[in-house]
C-alpha cells in the first residue's frame, strides 16, 4: 500500500512558503532606511594628548582612538534652522560606559551606572531636545566613561537627528522587522523539530532545531525587546553570554550527525580512540567555561572568559567540522561542497565586518545577512534530504510489483538453465559409459547384455524427446 506522499508535499510547501517570508522580511530590513538628518558627521573628539579637538565620525571605538583615556570628550555644533521640526530628537546609538549630555553647557541627561545594578551600556540611546534650550547656533556636548579596557565611546548604530514621532518610529520599525526575522527563523527550525518526531532515527533534524531555538533566543535577547522583559540588564547581559556558548558545540553536534554512517570504506582509516573520540574534550572545556560564567558576577569576568576561553575553543570546533567536510568532500558529497561554500561566504562576510569595523573601509555590516543565508542553506539541505527518502519510498511502492515479477522470472529462467544444465550431464555421463564399454571384459549372459543396451536406448531416446 502507497503511503500518503499528499501531506509530505504539503508540509514542503509550507517549509518553503516560511523561508520565503525570511527572505522578503530580510530584503525588507536591507533597504530599510531611517529618516531625519544623518549625526554621525562633522563630531569634535579632545585629543589629551595634542590638547587640541579633532575632528571624528561616529560610531567609533574612542578607547582605541585615544589609547585609554579615562574620559572620552565629544562635540557638535549644529544650527535649528537647517532641522524644520517643532519636536527635535536625536538618535545617539549606543553609548559603550557611563555619560553626561550637555546642550549649550546645560545638563540633558546624567548617568553614572553601576556594573551591578543597571549596566546598560549596551542599548540605543534617544535625546529629546527642549524647544527653550535651543537657540540658533547649538552646542551638544557628551562625555563617555569607558568601562571596558578595550571598548568605550559611541560604538554602535547610526546617529539621526529629526522629527520626534519619526525617529521613535524608525526605532520601532527596525524592532518590529528583527522579531519577524526571528519568528520566521523559529517556525522554519519547529519543521524540522517535526521531521525528528516522524522520523525518530535522523537525530540530526533535531539537533539543528535546538541550534536554532538557540540563535534565536540569543538574537532575542540582544534586540531592544530584552528591555521589555521583567529582570534586571545585569541578568539579561549574563543570560545572553550563556545562550552563546552551546551555539558552537550544537552546529559541531549536528555536523556529525548528519554525515554519520556515510564513509566509504575505500576512503576510511581505522582511527585511534583517543582522536574518534576527542570531541568529548571540546564538550568538557565548554562545559566549564558556562560554569564559570554562570557563576562569575561582573560582566567584566564574563567578557574576558568569552574572549580568553570560548573563542580559542571555537577554534577546535571549527578545525574538526572542516576536518569532517574535507572528508566527505573526497567522498563526493554534495552536500558537503554546498555546506563548505556557504561556511566561505559566512566568513568571508564577518572578516569584511572585523575590517570595516577597524576603518580600513566604510561597509554596513553584511555577516547578519550571509548568516541568514546560511541557515536557510543548511535548512535546505536538511529538507532535499528528506525529499530524495521520500522519493525513494514512492518510486518502490510504484515499481514494488514490477520488480516482484520480472525477479521471478529471472528465477524461474535460472532454474530452467539449471535443469538443462542437469539433463545434458546425465546425457554426457550415458555416451561416455557406451564408448568405454567395448574396453571392459564381461562374463554376463548375451541376454543380459541385450536387455541393458535397450534399456540405455529406450532412456536416450527419451531425452532427446
Amino acid at each position: 500500500m502507497r503511503p500518503d506522499i499528499t501531506s509530505f508535499y504539503n508540509l514542503k510547501l509550507i517549509f518553503f512558503n516560511f523561508c520565503s517570508s525570511i527572505v522578503i522580511v530580510v530584503g525588507f530590513f536591507a533597504v530599510f532606511e531611517l529618516t531625519g538628518e544623518p549625526f554621525g558627521k562633522g563630531w569634535l573628539r579632545f585629543d589629551e594628548g595634542t590638547a587640541t579637538w579633532v575632528s571624528v565620525s561616529l560610531p567609533e571605538n574612542g578607547v582605541r582612538k585615544t589609547g585609554g583615556y579615562k574620559v572620552i570628550r565629544y562635540k557638535k555644533y549644529f544650527q535649528v534652522s537647517q532641522f524644520e521640526t517643532k519636536h527635535l530628537m536625536i538618535r545617539l546609538g549606543v553609548i559603550s560606559g557611563n555619560f553626561e549630555v550637555r546642550l549649550n553647557g546645560r545638563f540633558l541627561n546624567h548617568e553614572q551606572s553601576s556594573l551591578k545594578d543597571t549596566f546598560a551600556y549596551d542599548r540605543v540611546r534617544f535625546l529629546l531636545l527642549d524647544n527653550h534650550l535651543l537657540e540658533e547656533n547649538n552646542l551638544l556636548e557628551i562625555d563617555v566613561y569607558p568601562i571596558f579596557a578595550d571598548t568605550g565611546g559611541i560604538t554602535k548604530d547610526s546617529l539621526h537627528v529629526g522629527e520626534a514621532t519619526f525617529i521613535l518610529g524608525d526605532y520601532y520599525k527596525e524592532n518590529i522587522v528583527s522579531l519577524l526575522s526571528l519568528v520566521m527563523y523559529m517556525t522554519s527550525g519547529s519543521f524540522f523539530l517535526f521531521l525528528y518526531i516522524r522520523r525518530r532515527k535522523e537525530k540530526e533534524n533535531l539537533i539543528f532545531f535546538l541550534f536554532m531555538l538557540h540563535f534565536c533566543l540569543y538574537q532575542f535577547i540582544r534586540t531592544e525587546w530584552r528591555m521589555l522583559l521583567p529582570f534586571d540588564f545585569y541578568l539579561i547581559k549574563k543570560i545572553e553570554y550563556l545562550l552563546l556558548i552551546p551555539l558552537f558545540p550544537l552546529f559541531f553536534m549536528f555536523i556529525k550527525a548528519f554525515f554519520s554512517g556515510k564513509a566509504n570504506p575505500s576512503h576510511t582509516r581505522k582511527e585511534i580512540p583517543i582522536i574518534k573520540n576527542i570531541h568529548y574534550l571540546y564538550y568538557a572545556l565548554t562545559a566549564v567555561i558556562f560554569v564559570l560564567i554562570a557563576i562569575a558576577q561582573s560582566p567584566l569576568e564574563w567578557r574576558f572568559y568569552n574572549e580568553n576561553l570560548l573563542q580559542p575553543v571555537w577554534i577546535l570546533y571549527i578545525i574538526h567540522i572542516l576536518i569532517i567536510l574535507g572528508k566527505q568532500i573526497r567522498m563526493k558529497n554534495k552536500d558537503a561542497r554546498i555546506i563548505v561554500i556557504a561556511m566561505s561566504i559566512l566568513a568571508l562576510s564577518i572578516v569584511l565586518d572585523v575590517l570595516s569595523a577597524r576603518e580600513f573601509f566604510s561597509l554596513k555590516p553584511i555577516s547578519g545577512y550571509a548568516f541568514t543565508g546560511f541557515l536557510g542553506g543548511i535548512a535546505l539541505i536538511l529538507a532535499n534530504r528528506f525529499v530524495r527518502l521520500h522519493e525513494e519510498v514512492e518510486d518502490l511502492n510504484v515499481n514494488l510489483e514490477k520488480k516482484v515479477v520480472s525477479r521471478t522470472s529471472e528465477l524461474y529462467q535460472s532454474l530452467q538453465e539449471v535443469q538443462a544444465l542437469k539433463n545434458q550431464q546425465d546425457l554426457d555421463y550415458y555416451l561416455t559409459s557406451l564408448l568405454l564399454k567395448p574396453l571392459s571384459l564381461s562374463e554376463s549372459p548375451p541376454n543380459i547384455q541385450a536387455n541393458i543396451l535397450t534399456k540405455h536406448n529406450q532412456t536416450l531416446y527419451s531425452l532427446n524427446e
